[in-house]
C-alpha cells in the first residue's frame, strides 16, 4: 500500500468526521447555533489540513511505525491535539465560530479514533502482505549487502530473490564468500550468469532489477536491461533502492554520479530562500527561549564547575570552512585543547552538564550561529577540524556532507544520535548523504518535531 493511497484515505476519512461531527451537532444539539457554511468550511479544512500535517511529523506515514506500531496510540493522540489546538487559533482569529468544550472533545475523540481504526487496518495489510521479488545485478558483496539492509528492516516488502553476477565480478560466484571477506549469499538465491539467463530461466519475472554494478555497463548488458525493461521490470540504483527503504545510503553502494547528481538537486532547490526564512524564525524563538531559561542555564553551567559561561569551539562548515561555534559549557576547564572524540572526554563532564546534554539546552547558543548564516537549524552535524582530516583519509564520500551547511539537529541526530567514537562514522554519513539527497524545508520540518519528541524523552528518562 503506497504512500499516497493513505494520505488520500485519510483525507477523506478525516474530512468525513470533521464535517459529520460538525453536521451532527448543528442538526441535533446545537440547531440554532450561528455556524455558517463559510465559517464551518473554513474550520473543516483547517483541522483536516492540520491533521494531515501532524501525522506526517510524528511519523504516521512512516511504513516501518505502522508495521511495529511502536507508540502508534501516543503519535495519534499528539497529532490530533496539534490538530485541534490549530482549529481553535483558526475559529478565534481567522474566522470566529463558537465551538463549545463539547463539540471539540468530541472532534478530537472521532479524529483520534478514525485515524487509529485505519492505522490497524493498514498494519494489517502490511503484515500479510506477500514479498514481491527483486534481483541484483552486481557483486556478490553488493548483494548480500542489500540483503542485510532489508532484513534489518523491521518491514521490507521486498525480498532479493535472483543475483546476476557483473562482469565486475568475473563470472557467477556461486554462493563463496568474495574477497573483501563479506557474508555468502543466502543459500534460497538464485543465481545467474547474464541478465539474459535472468529473463529466460527465472520462476517469476522479478518487480525490481537492482543495478549494484560500479561503472558503465557494456553493450549486451545494457540490451538485457532494456529487454527486462520492457517486459516490466523496473531497473533502480542499490543506493536509492536502499535509501527510499531504510532512510540512509550505505557508503559501498553510493557511486560518484550518484552522489553528484544529489549534490546538483541541492543547488537547483527553489527552496534555499524559504528554507533560510524559516532558520532565522526557528533561530529568533530559539534565541528567546535561552534568554528566558538563562538563569537556569548559568546554575547548571556553574554548578560545581567554575569557569565561563559559554564555550567555542572551530568546527568544519559549508564547504570546508571553519567557523567558530557557541554552546553553554558542560565540561569542566582542561588545560588539553586538542580535539578529541566525546567518548574521550566523556570524565569531564560537569554535574549540570549530564542535563545540559541530555536535554540538548546546551546547544541553544548555536541560533546565534544560525543567525549569523555559518550553520542551519537542521543539517548535518559540525565537526572538529582535525578529526575531519583524519576521517577523509579512510571514508569515501565524506566531504560531500559539506555541500549544505551543518545544523543545530539533523536526519543522522534523528536516526542514529551522537557518534562518539570513530566507528561510528561511518554510519553517520550514510545518513547525511540521504538528507542531502532529500534536502527540503519539509523535510527540516519533519526533523525538528521529530527532535522536539526526542529531547522530551530524554528529559523525562533524566
Amino acid at each position: 500500500m503506497g504512500a499516497f493511497l493513505i494520505v488520500l484515505v485519510d483525507l477523506l476519512l478525516v474530512g468525513a468526521a470533521v464535517q459529520g461531527i460538525g453536521w451532527s451537532f448543528h442538526e441535533y444539539v446545537f440547531p440554532d447555533a450561528p455556524f455558517g457554511f463559510v465559517g464551518a468550511t473554513v474550520n473543516s479544512v483547517a483541522i483536516l489540513l492540520l491533521v494531515l500535517f501532524g501525522n506526517y511529523a510524528v511519523s504516521l506515514y512512516d511504513r516501518d511505525v505502522l508495521v511495529t506500531r511502536a507508540g502508534l496510540f501516543s503519535r495519534i493522540v499528539v497529532a490530533t491535539i496539534g490538530a485541534i489546538l490549530g482549529g481553535l487559533l483558526v475559529q478565534y482569529f481567522v474566522w470566529y465560530l463558537p465551538n463549545g468544550r463539547v463539540i471539540v472533545i468530541t472532534q478530537a475523540v472521532g479524529l483520534a479514533t478514525v485515524s487509529l481504526v485505519w492505522r490497524l487496518v493498514i498494519s494489517g495489510v502490511y503484515r500479510r502482505a506477500a514479498k514481491r521479488p527483486v534481483a541484483v545485478y552486481g557483486t556478490p558483496f553488493v548483494c548480500s549487502e542489500i540483503d542485510s539492509i532489508l532484513r534489518e528492516e523491521a518491514y521490507c516488502p521486498f525480498e532479493i530473490v535472483y543475483f546476476v553476477a557483473s562482469e565486475a565480478a568475473g563470472g557467477a560466484p556461486g554462493r563463496e564468500e568474495d574477497a573483501a571477506g563479506h557474508k555468502e549469499l543466502r543459500g534460497d538465491i538464485k543465481v545467474f550468469d547474464d541478465l539474459d539467463a535472468l529473463a529466460e530461466g527465472s520462476d517469476a519475472a522479478p518487480e525490481l532489477l537492482v543495478m549494484g554494478h560500479q561503472g558503465a555497463l557494456d553493450t549486451a548488458a545494457m540490451g538485457s536491461m532494456m529487454r527486462l525493461s520492457a517486459q516490466g521490470v523496473r531497473p533502480c540504483s542499490a543506493a536509492s533502492f536502499v535509501s527510499d527503504l531504510a532512510g540512509f545510503i550505505p557508503i559501498d553502494l553510493a557511486s560518484v554520479d550518484w552522489v553528484v547528481g544529489a549534490l546538483d538537486r541541492v543547488h537547483q532547490r527553489s527552496s534555499l530562500p524559504l528554507k533560510r526564512a524559516l532558520d532565522i524564525a526557528v533561530s529568533l524563538v530559539g534565541v528567546l527561549v535561552m534568554l528566558v531559561l538563562s538563569p537556569l542555564l548559568w546554575v547548571l553551567t556553574k554548578y560545581r564547575s567554575p569557569g565561563p559561561l559559554f564555550y567555542s569551539q572551530e568546527r568544519v562548515g559549508l564547504g570546508g570552512d571553519t567557523f567558530t561555534i557557541y554552546k553553554f559549557r558542560s565540561m569542566t576547564q582542561a588545560a588539553d585543547t586538542k580535539d578529541k572524540w566525546a567518548d574521550q572526554e566523556k570524565a569531564r563532564i560537569s554535574p549540570g552538564g549530564h542535563f545540559l546534554r541530555q536535554s540538548r539546552l546546551d546547544e541553544l547558543p548555536q541560533f546565534w550561529n544560525v543567525l549569523r548564516g555559518e550553520m542551519s537549524v537542521v543539517g548535518p552535524r559540525p565537526e572538529q577540524p582535525s578529526i575531519t582530516e583524519t576521517l577523509q583519509q579512510s571514508i569515501e564520500f565524506l566531504h560531500y556532507r559539506y555541500a549544505v551547511k551543518p545544523g543545530i539537529t539533523g536526519w543522522q541526530q534523528v536516526k542514529q544520535g551522537y557518534v562518539i567514537t570513530e566507528e561510528g562514522w561511518s554510519k553517520r554519513l550514510t545518513y547525511d548523504l540521504y538528507y542531502v539527497q532529500n534536502f527540503g524545508v519539509l523535510f527540516d520540518m519533519e526533523i525538528m518535531v521529530k527532535t522536539v519528541f526526542i529531547m522530551i524523552a530524554r528529559i523525562r528518562s533524566h
